[in-house]
């Protein structure tokens, strides 16, 4: 017994050792000049047509389509084809593309400078919808900023600047437009659309946020705080939407079932021009700046706080990057576009460190924000003791405390110094002048080694 005791004791202090190797570690990972390291860069020297990237792509079949000011560029992993108009042959309306959409049939929504254009995937053709040459021919447009194609309405959404929004049905004939209507100028520019359900959407512009009621064919702002928007995502709690703006991302409080904008309740990167939002499969939220480059954070939806909100930067050589496209990929890869740069390439795997504090701390969180030790028990889970404020137990894939009913015993949860799980999934518990603890797994309860 004695052996065993001395055994599990040696354990015990060599994750101690860990943890607070660990710690300097995660002190390390907070440095802000953190920076990431693209995998690969694609540009005008190696198969795009233009340095220039406006949206990225990827469809079903898994080909990365890339918009460019000069055609449309179609990657498939090694080599590019591009769809552009010539002299000859004008498969595009315009080749200032700046909007990608797949829509229900399988086919691209390809939105210009001078109108919509799709590629027919049956037909391995181009077909230009709409245009306003097609009423005259010496006006140009609609500048088409981006397209969202309703599943549920069997509709696409095309957002422009200074046309408002333009509808078309899933064959492609225009239905209507949603134009300036109050406080929304003429000259306004609309840059995303977020669906809320059913008849609600959610539009950032160049003048604030406006909420569009389809039913009604009315905008309305929302929000007036915010004078410029750029994007919109959804976090990973529903009631959360995150909004890019020239001054930072704002985090808004949505009451989903109300259907209410409550409040923007922090602004995360004040001194960043934030245009573009993407989140990859480890829910880290990858950021596009006009002044910045492109920036890594994560698990902002936990944050109580902008003080602890952690970001990596990509720059090129110390000067200012304008990013004009982010997209991740969920296969292990974000794809950058810039403008005048192309496109980079960034490995989601180098997991940035999600940050938790006892403002956030739900029915089972933190009692304080003073941490004594953080053991794994799983490969989702972690036990996390405070000063006084006992052991909770947390879940790092959605992010939240969690009721484990062993640790409550209030003999464990005072008196444990350092806890370990063992291969065959054992809890050990090393105690303050009472030895070790085991967890019996039939029990569900400490019992004394």
């Amino acid at each position: 017994m004695e052996t065993i005791m001395k055994r599990n004791y040696r354990i015990l202090l060599f994750m101690f050792l860990i943890l607070f190797v660990s710690e300097i570690t995660f002190a390390q990972g907070l440095d802000p000049k953190n920076e990431l390291l693209p995998l690969d860069f694609y540009n005008i020297t190696n198969g795009l047509t233009h340095n220039d990237v406006t949206d990225i792509l990827k469809d079903t079949d898994g080909y990365l389509w890339f918009a460019t000011y000069d055609g449309v560029n179609i990657f498939d992993g090694y080599e590019f084809i591009h769809i552009r108009s010539t002299l000859d042959d004008k498969p595009l309306i315009s080749n200032r593309v700046r909007s990608l959409c797949e829509d229900s049939n399988g086919n691209i929504l390809i939105g210009t400078d001078n109108g919509l254009t799709v590629y027919i995937h049956s037909e391995q053709r181009c077909h230009t919808v709409y245009s306003n040459s097609f009423l005259r021919k010496d006006r140009e447009g609609p500048i088409i900023t981006s397209i969202y194609a309703s599943r549920e309405k069997q509709e696409i959404f095309c957002l422009t600047e200074n046309e408002g929004i333009l509808i078309f049905s899933e064959d492609y004939n225009f239905k209507r437009s949603v134009g300036s209507t109050g406080d929304l100028s003429s000259s306004s520019v609309f840059n995303d659309i977020l669906s809320l359900g059913g008849d609600h959407f959610l539009c950032a512009t160049s003048e604030g946020l406006y909420h569009f009621d389809y039913r009604t064919n009315t905008l309305n702002k929302v929000l007036y705080d915010i004078e410029d928007a750029s994007d919109l995502q959804f976090g990973k709690k529903e009631n959360l939407i995150y909004v890019a703006t020239r001054s930072g991302l704002m985090r808004i409080v949505y009451d989903v079932e109300h259907l209410r904008f409550l409040k923007h309740d922090l602004r995360f990167f004040p001194g960043e021009m934030i245009n573009e939002i993407s989140i990859d499969e480890y829910n880290n939220y990858w950021l596009g700046t006009v002044n910045n480059g492109v920036i890594r954070t994560s698990f902002l939806d936990t944050l109580s706080d902008v003080a602890s909100a952690v970001k990596d930067v990509y720059r090129m050589d110390d000067n200012p990057l304008w990013i004009g496209s982010v997209y991740a990929d969920h296969r292990g890869h974000t794809w950058v576009g810039s403008l005048h740069l192309g496109v980079a390439k960034f490995s989601t795997k180098n997991i940035p460190f999600q940050v938790v504090d006892s403002d956030y701390h739900g029915e089972y969180g933190m009692g304080t924000n003073n941490v004594l030790w953080v053991a794994q028990h799983d490969s989702v889970h972690l036990f996390i003791k405070t000063n006084l404020g006992g052991i909770s137990y947390y879940n790092l894939m959605n992010e939240e405390f969690e009721n484990f009913p062993p640790i409550n015993d209030p003999f464990i949860e005072s008196q444990t110094n350092a806890m370990y799980t063992d291969s065959r999934g054992t809890v050990w518990s090393g105690t303050r002048n009472s030895g070790v603890y085991y967890l019996d797994k039939d029990k569900q309860r400490f019992q004394k080694l």
